[in-house]
């Protein structure tokens, strides 16, 4: 049934876009290229400039020099690209995914060596350092901060971390500079937006990267034998337990809790959402989990 309905949208054209958007004085726009516009002005005002190097997460997962560097096969780039969606959405590139999955088998081998030799020489292209990013609505969205940045990467880049093992720093900090993103609203596309922090979602390589770059956050939070402390993607949960009701005690451990997270956060060069924030108190004998 599910297979049914999505084929009758798509015939029929319907786009979850809302109809009404209004910028940040709270004036309506109405032509797509004003919406790609402040979408895309929101989306930049969000990054922040980094006061560390970029090379700062590449030298946190190294690993010895002498591993070898791993080499793409002809069958997982095959079944990879077999198994893309049948997207005719288009990346930077101008390649939509539906291309490589049905040439799949002439765009195996010539893809082999490129990923090779992009891992051989620690160089990404610069076509995959730049994203389209859709921006998904929230429900009844009419603001830009209700919107979700969805980035459509070149389809290449999705396959590059298939299998690989190894010292890739150089690699990855070839990608991580100068990247820079351009919304796309129904039909129009905003300007190019430099990115300077932050991974939008959507990619296959940036959840990757954002976890390796949070993955100390767990322990820096750690300020009390009684805190645990539970991470998914971008939402951090924190828990700990007062005996005998002693609140005194639990607002003492939980602003050492606030005060690690924004040390953490500020050397990181991270924003908390303090919207999305919020202290709940749980009385009884278990905490539950």
């Amino acid at each position: 049934m599910r297979n049914l309905f999505s084929f009758i949208n798509k015939r029929m054209g319907n786009k979850k876009h809302t109809s009404l958007l209004r910028d940040f004085d709270g004036n309506a726009l109405f032509s797509a290229q004003a919406k790609a516009n402040v979408l895309g002005d929101y989306f930049a005002s969000v990054y922040t400039v980094s006061k560390n190097s970029v090379g700062a997460l590449a030298s946190g997962s190294r690993v010895e020099k002498d591993c070898p560097l791993p080499v793409i096969t002809f069958d997982v780039v095959y079944k990879c690209l077999r198994g893309l969606k049948r997207s005719s959405a288009l990346p930077s590139d101008g390649i939509p995914p539906i291309f490589f999955k049905m040439f799949a088998s002439n765009l195996a081998s010539p893809l082999c060596h490129i990923f090779d030799i992009s891992l051989i020489v620690g160089q990404v292209p610069l076509l995959r350092e730049e994203s389209i990013v859709t921006a998904v609505p929230k429900s009844s969205a009419s603001l830009p901060s209700e919107f979700r940045p969805i980035s459509i990467t070149p389809t290449p880049c999705t396959l590059e971390l298939v299998g690989i093992r190894g010292n890739l720093s150089n690699w990855l900090k070839s990608y991580l500079p100068d990247r820079c993103l351009c919304v796309k609203f129904e039909d129009a596309f905003s300007r190019k937006y430099p990115i300077t922090s932050g991974v939008p979602q959507g990619g296959v390589l940036f959840p990757l990267l954002f976890i390796i770059y949070t993955l100390q956050l767990p322990c820096a939070l750690l300020v009390d034998p009684s805190v645990k402390v539970f991470t998914f993607a971008g939402d951090v949960k924190v828990t700990f337990r007062s005996d005998k009701g002693n609140l005194v005690e639990a607002e003492r451990i939980l602003d050492r809790v606030i005060d690690s997270m924004s040390t953490w956060t500020d050397n990181m060069n991270l924003k908390l959402n303090f919207g999305k924030t919020c202290c709940h108190l749980v009385i009884g004998q278990v905490l539950p989990p």
